[in-house]
């Protein structure tokens, strides 16, 4: 924690920097195996009880993110591939978070600068999942590909409610 306000002012300073970006720019997927591959479920924050008619209760969650200069939708090798994996499976709630609007500068800089921002924010929106859905957040699994893997680690080191039960970054 920091002497100038802590991780709360680090939290509202990552969210009022993707705010000012761009408003719709983090978005949240949910699938499962009920629903199966070719429906997911977009999650706004703020409206996270949206997921709780799918949410498979006393399952763990899975939650996957992408890397540099890719897009969720057409990441056929990535990111959807792992979600497959999970939702063929079956037994876990899979989110997927979608940064592209931010990981897809062709300049990594400005994309690697805010992955702190952006796993600030996925942190806040955990929390708010944790607390609709009551799920343990020792039965979390963080996946992130590439720049992911940052987003993932600054959302498992701001994740205020308990430990992540696991935090994988890897490049595919």
């Amino acid at each position: 924690m920091s002497s100038d306000g802590g991780a709360a002012n680090d939290n509202f300073d990552a969210l009022s920097i993707l705010q000012t970006m761009h408003k719709d720019g983090l978005k949240f997927y949910y699938l499962n195996s009920f629903l199966g591959r070719e429906k997911y479920i977009q999650i706004k924050f703020g409206n996270e009880s949206s997921i709780l008619e799918h949410w498979i209760k006393d399952s763990p969650l899975k939650v996957t993110t992408h890397g540099w200069n890719t897009a969720m939708k057409n990441n056929t090798e990535g990111m959807f591939e792992v979600n497959y994996a999970y939702v063929d499976l079956g037994g876990f709630n899979i989110i997927a978070v979608d940064w592209s609007v931010y990981a897809k500068n062709i300049m990594y800089p400005k994309p690697a600068s805010l992955t702190q921002a952006v796993g600030a924010v996925v942190a806040m929106f955990l929390e708010r999942v944790v607390n609709v859905t009551g799920i343990n957040p020792a039965d979390i699994h963080l996946i992130g590909h590439s720049l992911g893997a940052h987003v993932v680690g600054s959302c498992g080191s701001h994740f205020k409610l308990g430990k992540i039960g696991r935090i994988t970054g890897k490049h595919f």
